[in-house]
Parts: structure tokens; sequence; C-alpha cells
């Protein structure tokens, strides 16, 4: 419900109280005609986003390195935000719970907020084998 309030991770997080939380959402990629290569944000196809930061969210440190240093481990391809832009859930998560730490992977989309939104294949499963491998704590 990130869009229309964010009453979802406030509920959520209250309800649940985590240590950890881990955000899934997608980036718009800004890769369409007229915009220039220093303000594309990250690329389709080129595996899971993390993040330290956005508009809304510093993230955990040791846990983004920690979810790369997995994603390495595993041959899981991944790629850094390039911009701090956007905002998600993550904020409210992470005030909800009284600080808990969050991470960020993002799938690159283009035409993001659009009833034809696109994002890559290979970016999902990344997100999926990424968010499997911290979830199994790196087995």
């Amino acid at each position: 419900r990130e869009e229309v309030s964010f009453s979802g991770a406030i509920g959520a997080t209250e309800l649940i109280k985590p240590d950890y939380a881990i955000v899934i959402e997608s980036k718009a990629v800004a890769d369409v005609c007229g915009v220039s290569e220093r303000k594309k944000v990250c690329d389709l196809g080129k595996g899971a986003i993390v993040s330290f930061a956005d508009l809304g969210t510093i993230y955990d440190k040791d846990f983004t390195r920690y979810i790369m240093d997995l994603c390495d481990k595993n041959e899981i391809k991944y790629q850094v935000h390039r911009m701090v832009s956007g905002g998600n859930d993550s904020r409210h998560i992470q005030l909800g719970a009284c600080g808990c730490r969050v991470g960020l992977l993002s799938a690159a989309s283009r035409y993001i907020h659009s009833p034809s939104d696109v994002v890559h294949y290979d970016d999902l499963d990344a997100i999926y084998k990424a968010l499997t491998a911290v979830i199994k704590g790196g087995n």
C-alpha cells in the first residue's frame, strides 16, 4: 500500500516488530529517449538492485553489504542503484520498528506506474535468489 498511504507497512511493523526487513520493489530505470546517461539509475537485465539510500531511507550499510556478499558468494547478479531517488515502505518499517535494520532489493522497471510496466525476468530471478540466500543465512 506504499503508493497510497504506507498503512500496510506501519501496521505490519507494529504487529511483527522485526529485527530485520527486506523490502522488494521496482525502481524506475529512466532509460527512455531524452534522458541523459548520468540520470539512468539502473539497467534492465543486470540483476537485482541494492541501494544504500533513497529519498526516505538510509539502508543499513552492514546488512546491505551482507546481501551483496551473499550475491557474490552465490554468483547472483546484482547492481548498485546509482542515484539517490524514489522511496518505498522502508522508511515506515524502519521508523515503526524502532530502528529495524532494513535492506532493499529492487527490479529495474521501464514505464513504472503505468499499465505496461516492463521488467526483465533475469532481474526478478536474481531478486528471488538473493532473498532466498538471505533467508537461508548464506547456506
